[in-house]
């Protein structure tokens, strides 16, 4: 099927490039596969929450609703807040309330298409729907859209910020798509007008690292040298400018899955989220 594709947008870019540039952006911003393993026994324990978002039900979940503080946990793309059972269950260990996602086009939630100034809108609405938040968890895409949504908000310099992997530079996932479709230069450069005509912005604007510099929250941005998702070379501007809000945990060998997962990860997060000491 790879190979079909490759072949026909190869077609497509002589005959038809605009065509074939909008075709390619629709499989850009469509998760190609939908995470609906059964959700894992915590989740027996939570109350169901629900929002329609652009016409499409989301679904939600929320735990230890009486919690002193409340996080938000944010999957990437492709995933879904069943993938973070085990945090939730740590979390609420230490009398934190979670709320937990599924966003739209992904998991048990509705629609077929998500980019991220939509998952933004849609943690706009979650947080003035059950916030304001005191920390929260964001992995890959749910990172780049997380950091445009604290962008657009009033600053609450407070609110812990964690990190896992975030799509740092979305030229980078623009490459990804053009290396796996093999698309030409003058197909990219049409999806990157495409991109500004209908958000305003380049596609360098859709950038952690142009985020993190107008925030003040704590953050704690954790990343391994080995992602081969969101690459590791993408994080260096924040490296190299040091913001003292920042803080790193790099790893190696975890890749851009199972770096969540990995016991001592998980428990530097919860340390940060729940501790009076912000440093990681």
């Amino acid at each position: 099927m790879l190979t079909f594709y490759q072949l026909w947008f190869r077609l497509g870019a002589w005959l038809w490039p605009g065509w074939a540039a909008k075709q390619a952006f629709s499989i850009f911003i469509t998760p190609q596969v939908r995470s609906r393993k059964p959700l894992p026994t915590i989740f027996e324990r939570a109350e169901t929450l629900n929002w329609v978002e652009s016409g499409h039900h989301c679904n939600g979940w929320r735990w230890n609703a009486s919690g002193k503080r409340k996080v938000l946990i944010l999957h990437g793309f492709s995933s879904s807040a069943r993938n973070f059972a085990h945090l939730v269950g740590s979390l609420v260990e230490k009398d934190v309330q979670v709320i937990a996602f599924d966003a739209p086009a992904h998991g048990d939630s509705e629609g077929k298409q998500i980019h991220s100034l939509r998952y933004r809108k849609f943690i706009q609405e979650i947080r003035q729907e059950w916030g304001p938040f005191d920390g929260y968890i964001a992995h890959s895409f749910g990172g780049l859209s997380l950091s445009l949504a604290l962008e657009e908000q009033p600053p609450r310099p407070s609110d812990r910020v964690v990190l896992i992997a975030p799509a740092t530079e979305t030229r980078s996932a623009l490459k990804q798509l053009q290396s796996t479709l093999q698309l030409s230069n003058r197909i990219m450069a049409l999806i990157g007008e495409a991109i500004e005509r209908r958000s305003g912005k380049s596609t360098d604007w859709f950038s952690v690292n142009r985020v993190v510099k107008n925030l003040s929250n704590p953050i704690f941005w954790i990343h391994d040298r080995n992602d081969d998702i969101t690459p590791y070379a993408d994080i260096k501007p924040t490296q190299e400018l040091a913001p003292d809000h920042v803080r790193f945990m790099i790893t190696e060998g975890l890749g851009h899955r199972r770096i969540y997962r990995e016991a001592t990860v998980c428990q530097k997060i919860v340390d940060f989220l729940t501790s009076t000491d912000i440093t990681p």
